[in-house]
């Protein structure tokens, strides 16, 4: 059998390994070696392992010895480690490789796993040495980096987005203006005064977005302050009016409190409030009766708004993921995953939380817990 190692290097390898260290300080070492470490024979059997592995996996030494290694990796990965096995057989040696472990509940569980062979005097294989170190926590940090990496090169893109925007939409709101008060001169109609005033709140919403998208891509934050919650749901309504309608939904409001007032940034609220209203709308379109509620509840200083809809709910299975950055449940093209992430963000940097109420079986409902200030506070009030 040809093998890449020199004889010299496959001949006695595990003698090398104790070289200078007395038996049993080398069975100590590999007993509480903060990695798995085991011997795997000819036939596929585990021979030796050690603490960690029963740690690790959750089982008990006696049902690892014995046990055929492909029981305790992945199913998806088996037939990579029988491969893998045969080549360390002819080789003596694997790189590092990830692979995929599975516990005895069947959690699975990311490791990277490093193997050379032992030979016998005769030099025959004899059994694998192998070192898996559990790196779970490794690629949740390299995949929230990666994360982060994307989410700079949007705030690039997003902030020469906001200059090209601001230049035509400037143009847009002088001659929509001009021309809607020359006509409303002229007609006197209170609808045109409407559509007027409708028209000049809307550009205006898209200036303040842009303002604060420019703001945030230069790591600035508007001050937190009292926020009238009646003014704020005007807001989104109007802002969320074309697909509110398209849709078909019944909007209800209950429990809106004039004088009440939150402690955030309006715009940044408004942000929040606009994007789960939004989320509720598509989820109930297509519905006989699509209803979306927006209602308030008040506790040891906190507003909390709830927002609930009447469509299919949350997947269980995409429950735990709703608020990770990118993740979404809309179909290809159809929504960034990034909504939510950027809602809860905002929210908890000024003291509050938004969640997903997990009991509620008639929808999905959403619950944006927030600093209040007593009615009394309100401004005008």
């Amino acid at each position: 059998m040809t093998k890449s190692l020199p004889d010299s290097a496959q001949l006695h390898i595990a003698d090398r390994l104790t070289s200078g260290l007395s038996a049993g300080l080398f069975e100590d070492l590999v007993e509480n070696f903060p990695d798995i470490i085991h011997s795997v024979n000819r036939d596929g059997l585990i021979v030796s392992t050690n603490r960690k592995a029963e740690h690790l996996l959750g089982y008990d030494r006696n049902e690892l010895l014995g046990m055929s290694v492909l029981n305790i990796y992945a199913d998806e990965v088996r037939h990579f480690v029988v491969a893998g096995f045969e080549e360390l057989k002819s080789k003596g040696y694997n790189e590092a490789i990830e692979s995929k472990l599975k516990s005895k509940t069947g959690e699975i569980i990311d490791v990277e796993i490093r193997s050379f062979s032992l030979y016998d005097s005769q030099n025959q294989f004899d059994r694998t040495f192998s070192i898996i170190r559990d790196i779970r926590e490794k690629k949740r940090l390299q995949a929230q980096l990666f994360q982060q990496s994307k989410l700079a090169g949007i705030g690039e893109l997003a902030a020469g987005i906001v200059h090209d925007i601001r230049n035509p939409l400037s143009v847009i709101m002088g001659l929509s203006r001009t021309a809607l008060k020359r006509a409303a001169e002229e007609f006197q109609s209170e609808r045109i005064m409407d559509l007027r005033n409708k028209i000049d709140k809307a550009a205006e919403r898209i200036n303040r977005l842009c303002n604060h998208l420019r703001d945030y891509t230069r790591q600035e934050h508007e001050r937190a302050g009292p926020t009238s919650v009646k003014a704020l749901v005007e807001d989104c309504l109007l802002m969320c009016d074309s697909r509110i309608k398209s849709s078909g939904t019944k909007v209800e409001i209950q429990g809106v409190d004039p004088g009440l007032v939150v402690v955030l940034p309006s715009n940044g609220l408004e942000q929040v409030l606009i994007n789960i209203v939004s989320n509720a709308c598509d989820a109930v379109t297509g519905q006989a009766d699509p209803v979306v509620r927006i209602r308030f509840e008040q506790a040891h200083q906190m507003c909390v708004f709830v927002v609930e809809d009447s469509g299919p709910g949350v997947p269980e299975a995409a429950r735990a993921q709703i608020f990770d950055s990118f993740f979404t449940t809309k179909p290809k093209g159809q929504g960034t995953g990034l909504g939510l992430s950027i809602c809860r963000g905002i929210v908890e940097e000024h003291g509050g939380s938004l969640a997903l109420d997990d009991s509620y079986t008639a929808g999905a409902r959403f619950r944006i817990a927030l600093p209040c200030l007593a009615p009394k506070t309100a401004p005008g009030a």
